[in-house]
């Protein structure tokens, strides 16, 4: 029912959620955790001991904005365009590749999150399991930037696995080149010349970034 919100609700049989979803009608489902006893108004699930919960990323855009100017021409946070969005699949990309190849998961589904932003499910049965200490130390091999100042930087982390890092300039390169624009490169310090041949080349081999091209950037 609109302007309502229901919480701490369990079922113990799909007709009942069915029958309750078909009765109520409701703008927003939430899904929570198993946890060992149903949760009530009496029992909210913050007394509730849980058994597990699928793991789950959740990545908007708006935590890109301190970047979002060098990518794009948006104005205000309720601004998205193809071009910004591409932050997210970034994310998406190697926040994907580094729990399939460094932690062995591989049920994995991304949704549109129905805002400016996007959800990661990790249905594994080892990431169900996980714990919050866990959970915490995936999150934590998972930060490459520690603070939101724009002069934040990879490199003040020290330990990089190496194949992470190498994941991380390679998508990150890619993603950059293929959309830079001239300013973009100028204001590397590239002069007008080169930054036109950068992006004439990128044209003509239709956004595919190849060692030729890489050494022409330098």
């Amino acid at each position: 029912l609109q302007g309502k919100f229901y919480r701490n609700m369990s079922f113990e049989k799909p007709k009942e959620l069915q029958d309750f979803l078909a009765d109520r009608a409701p703008l927003h489902a939430y899904i929570g955790a198993v946890y060992k006893e149903p949760p009530t108004r009496e029992n909210p699930i913050h007394k509730v001991e849980w058994i597990g919960h699928e793991l789950v990323f959740d990545i908007d855009l708006n935590e890109y904005d301190v970047v979002r100017k060098h990518v794009c021409d948006c104005q205000g946070a309720n601004q998205v365009c193809i071009r910004c969005w591409q932050l997210v699949n970034i994310a998406i990309l190697i926040i994907d590749e580094t729990l399939r190849f460094d932690f062995g998961m591989n049920e994995i589904t991304w949704n549109f999150s129905g805002r400016r932003g996007v959800h990661g499910w990790i249905k594994d049965k080892s990431g169900f399991k996980l714990d919050q200490e866990h959970r915490m130390a995936i999150i934590d091999y998972l930060t490459v930037i520690h603070g939101e100042e724009e002069t934040a930087r990879v490199e003040s982390r020290k330990n990089f696995p190496p194949d992470f890092r190498k994941r991380i300039e390679y998508n990150v390169f890619q993603f950059f080149l293929k959309n830079a624009r001239h300013k973009d490169l100028t204001s590397l310090g590239l002069n007008s010349t080169r930054a036109s041949n950068i992006r004439s080349q990128i044209k003509r081999q239709d956004g595919v970034v190849d060692e030729t091209l890489a050494k022409n950037f330098n």
